[in-house]
């Protein structure tokens, strides 16, 4: 799936963790989508078993073992 896939509206769940880099000497904050999962798609609300999916972004190996909760 492609952001742009997504239509405007949506309402959805973004999951991040934030890294620490360092750019030119200085040490800058980024924030790394790790998944989304949708709440309403076209204006509609989803089931409560399709808003429990979560939709990784990116390859990487690490975000396997991620998890999610409702509290």
């Amino acid at each position: 799936m492609h952001a742009n896939s997504i239509p405007p509206g949506t309402v959805m769940t973004a999951f991040y963790m934030t890294q620490t880099q360092k750019h030119d000497g200085k040490k800058e904050r980024t924030y790394v989508a790790i998944g989304i999962s949708f709440v309403e798609w076209h204006g509609k609300k989803l089931s409560e078993e399709n808003r429990q999916k979560l939709y990784y972004c990116g390859t990487h190996d690490g975000y396997q073992n991620f998890r999610v909760w409702n509290r």
